[in-house]
């Protein structure tokens, strides 16, 4: 179904969803935070999202493993935007809850490597950009929640980071 929101999986696929019945589905991924201890206006030196490696190019939990190690190995590019408001509300199973929010202008673009090791950690380049733009907004406050969207740039490839047993995703 396009435009469908699903709050709370036990993993993240970025960008591709191969699990969902045997089909393929292009997400954008959105990973929403709270209580963020940055004041407004704030000078970020740097940030990065880090991701706890669920499935790689020799564990996947679908049926299609062979499929599955390819897209863990094959190139994708991913850009890293945020919500553009001053305290982004909580995810909701609502019809385009992402895809109808405000983007920052600031993005960062990630070209993760092939993920080969179950419970690795990853990181993203430097986000602080990203963070820079809400939190300069006006009415960014002190303990407020951020929204972070994965969206595909290019390539098949797929990494899947797990959620439901790690302290991560994170942002640090």
């Amino acid at each position: 179904d396009e435009n469908r929101v699903v709050v709370g999986s036990s993993d993240i696929s970025m960008p591709f969803d191969r699990s969902a019945g045997g089909q393929t589905c292009e997400q954008l991924v959105g990973i929403h935070f709270t209580d963020i201890d940055i004041a407004n206006g704030a000078s970020i030196s740097d940030a990065f999202l880090t991701f706890d490696v669920d499935e790689t190019n020799s564990r996947c939990d679908v049926e299609s493993v062979d499929e599955c190690a390819a897209t863990a190995s094959a190139p994708v590019t991913l850009k890293i935007r945020a919500d553009a408001s001053d305290n982004a509300a909580t995810l909701v199973e609502e019809r385009a809850d992402l895809s109808i929010r405000p983007k920052t202008r600031a993005e960062v673009v990630w070209s993760p490597d092939p993920w080969t090791t179950e419970h690795a950690l990853k990181r993203t380049p430097d986000i602080s950009s990203v963070l820079q733009e809400v939190v300069n907004r006006p009415g960014w406050r002190e303990g407020g929640s951020l929204l972070v969207l994965l969206a595909k740039v290019s390539g098949d490839g797929s990494r899947i980071a797990e959620t439901q047993f790690a302290a991560t995703p994170s942002l640090t």
